[in-house]
């Protein structure tokens, strides 16, 4: 081949001229310029992903208006062109497109009259795009479809529509067109479609919102009995929160209620001492009175009998001072919290001492203390109070049960940290995993609430964002208390 056929080739197929200019990459075909595509993967790849997004029905109906558009040009060019009727410009109009892969056109038969035909395309490409799908992603020859309607709705001077069947055969892929009057043309069957689609939408629409105001409906019928529950659905949340509030509220009123038998036990110790000392005083001063142990007619006497009277009051008036403080002591820690003070770790530590020290010597528990820190601390002080006379009571309880030799707590303070440990022995890992859950208590059900630590740990992480932690160490165990930890 010389370098003028190199530039632009052409070839004749059944009577159609088909050229190629090389140097300016195009093809002419019937004198219009055209392009080649390949089947598969090229157009199955553009297609396929449009059938899936609008639905193979929609796709078929546009694919099919679009080729059927300049159809009674093709229709005028068979009569005039291509055939001396309808039939021989039709087959030779096939033979054409035929060449440029379209498939290979036949007539089967075709009646005036009724306006009806049937037509078979061999090989047609859109089919041999689509053999390698499943029957449920096929979507037929939609373009193919559309000319056939377009060319026959000329031919019979009326509305036709084109049924399609498809057949995949090893040696043969072909659709058959069944050609017929019609009510509608391709565009009013689009906008049929498009109708139908809509009232569909609507409808999944509507049943979407039935269905949401069902599950809504429903939802607030069960939510009707709750009575700290608004009709609102968008107050849950916050009713949630008062709920867990309430909740939390009660448990620690039942924890309080629990330490308040312990408390009243402590103060018990600490009003022995004192009320015996009273006791003691006024039986004294009663039998110096009644043994006239001083002659209260000379003045010596009753100037030291005065002296005496006035020392013994005085040592009256300390005990019932300090009776009184343990009782301000014993009500300031149940007064609740309202606002945070900013006070040194240390004094917390001290007024749970002041209120526990008398019981804890009873039962001979040493208390060690080491104070490393001066630093002042924002929180509620009761409830930090509470949290500390917690560990220190379950220590001591602990210590009692297991009846150690020479009991000790010891509690130190470091920055803002406060760690409690004792010589009670140490937690087998499968309950200290589990000590400050709700409800679970090592002392038996009738010492114990489970509610104690549970309590506590929410007052140090939820109401001081700190963190509550226990470990087994060489003799014990040690609960630590972080502040601004988190």
């Amino acid at each position: 081949m010389d370098a003028t056929l190199t530039k632009q080739t052409s070839i004749n197929i059944n009577g159609i001229d088909i050229s190629w200019n090389l140097e300016k990459g195009g093809v002419e075909f019937l004198g219009i310029s055209s392009t080649i595509f390949w089947n598969d993967p090229s157009l199955l790849n553009m297609f396929k992903p449009l059938v899936e997004e609008i639905g193979i029905e929609m796709f078929c109906l546009q694919i099919a208006y679009s080729s059927s558009l300049g159809t009674k040009e093709d229709y005028n060019m068979m009569v005039t062109q291509l055939g001396n009727s309808f039939e021989e410009g039709f087959l030779n109009w096939g033979k054409a497109v035929g060449a440029a892969g379209w498939g290979t056109f036949e007539i089967l038969y075709i009646d005036y009259e009724t306006s009806k035909a049937k037509v078979v395309v061999h090989n047609p490409w859109e089919l041999h795009m689509q053999k390698n799908l499943v029957e449920s992603e096929l979507w037929g020859c939609p373009f193919i479809q559309g000319k056939i309607i377009g060319i026959f709705n000329n031919a019979f001077n009326n509305i036709c529509w084109a049924d399609a069947k498809y057949f995949f055969h090893e040696d043969e892929i072909k659709v058959e067109f069944d050609i017929y009057p019609y009510e509608l043309t391709i565009e009013e069957e689009i906008e049929r479609l498009r109708t139908k689609i809509e009232k569909e939408k609507i409808l999944h629409l509507k049943q979407t919102i039935e269905e949401k105001v069902k599950e809504r409906d429903e939802l607030l019928k069960r939510e009707a009995t709750q009575a700290l529950i608004n009709e609102k659905l968008e107050q849950r949340v916050k009713e949630e929160i008062e709920k867990n509030r309430l909740q939390e509220e009660r448990l620690q009123a039942q924890s309080r209620m629990a330490q308040m038998g312990e408390m009243i036990s402590m103060i018990a110790h600490q009003w022995r001492q004192p009320l015996g000392a009273i006791s003691s005083t006024s039986i004294d001063l009663q039998m110096q009175i009644e043994l006239q142990s001083f002659d209260l007619e000379k003045k010596e006497d009753r100037a030291e009998f005065v002296n005496y009277f006035l020392q013994a009051l005085e040592n009256i008036n300390s005990y019932v001072l300090n009776l009184t403080n343990t009782i301000d002591d014993f009500r300031n820690f149940y007064k609740p919290n309202k606002q945070t003070v900013t006070i040194k770790l240390e004094d917390v530590v001290s007024k749970s001492l002041a209120i526990m020290t008398s019981s804890l010597l009873a039962d001979n528990v040493k208390i060690e203390k080491e104070y490393n820190s001066k630093d002042k601390v924002e929180i509620y002080d009761n409830e930090m109070m509470q949290v500390i006379l917690n560990i220190l009571k379950n220590a001591q309880d602990n210590l009692k049960e297991h009846e150690i030799k020479d009991p000790y707590i010891k509690i130190i303070i470091e920055d803002k940290k406060i760690s409690i440990s004792n010589n009670g022995g140490t937690i087998p890992e499968d309950v200290i995993r589990k000590i400050f859950d709700p409800y679970f208590s090592t002392k038996n059900e009738k010492n114990g609430t489970g509610l104690g630590l549970y309590m506590s740990k929410i007052i140090v992480e939820e109401h001081h964002k700190g963190v509550l932690s226990v470990v087994n160490i060489d003799a014990g165990v040690c609960f630590t208390i972080e502040l601004d930890a988190v």
